[in-house]
């Protein structure tokens, strides 16, 4: 009596012997970064279909792929490590099989894991702000970096004089959090009561051990109307 798996593998065979379209060879392809055996035994090899990819019997995924059953449909996912790495090309690719996947004629190297690198890059920076007296003013600074970078916040007020924010002001907040996008924080500054000696250039710096980045706004206090 045939075993379960004997089974699964003759009805997989049928499937496939099924499916497979008659033998061209001219369609074969005569180079691939990393073959894999043709299910219909047409060609010496083909080139496996890349992460992200759809799949089947007879259009294989590429080598530490397999395909797999998705909302979307078959599609080649990778069954090994699934963290990010940075390749020696100083490029961040979502997992290792992506790396090798995403080769061409330039062989990629795995450098580390995790995302590779870069300096603090300001996405969004506080703008400039005008506020009536006695009003609350809240200006927002995100940035993105790898690593992820610090936030801090200066004030020079109209006498040219720059503090560290918060300090001592309990007229002042400073919050930070993470995100929303991966690698990147958020920070906002909020101004209870804007007062005139509140008026001045605010400076968000974003820093990290790959160096530093500043933008500036400015807020001006109008008496109210």
């Amino acid at each position: 009596m045939m075993s379960w798996l004997a089974v699964l593998l003759f009805l997989r065979l049928v499937v496939v012997w099924a499916v497979c379209p008659t033998c061209d060879t001219s369609n074969c392809v005569v180079f691939c970064m990393e073959p894999v055996p043709d299910p219909c035994s047409c060609c010496p090899f083909l080139c496996g279909n890349k992460e992200g990819e759809s799949c089947s019997e007879i259009e294989p995924c590429s080598r530490d792929l397999v395909c797999t059953n998705t909302t979307a449909g078959e599609k080649c996912l990778c069954r090994v490590d699934k963290r990010m790495v940075c390749g020696n090309n100083n490029f961040t690719y979502n997992s290792l099989c992506h790396m090798k996947n995403e080769q061409t004629s330039q062989e990629v190297s795995f450098q580390h894991w995790g995302p590779c690198e870069f300096g603090p890059l300001i996405q969004s920076g506080p703008i400039e702000t005008r506020s009536q007296l006695g009003m609350p003013v809240a200006l927002d600074c995100e940035a993105k970096g790898s690593p992820v970078p610090s936030i801090s916040w200066t004030f020079t007020g109209k006498n040219g004089v720059t503090k560290i924010l918060p300090g001592d002001d309990q007229q002042v907040a400073v919050q930070v959090r993470g995100g929303p996008e991966l690698l990147m924080v958020t920070s906002w500054l909020q101004i209870v009561e804007a007062l005139p000696e509140n008026e001045g250039v605010y400076t968000c710096e974003a820093s990290s051990s790959r160096g530093s980045v500043k933008a500036e706004a400015t807020l001006l206090v109008r008496p109210l109307a």
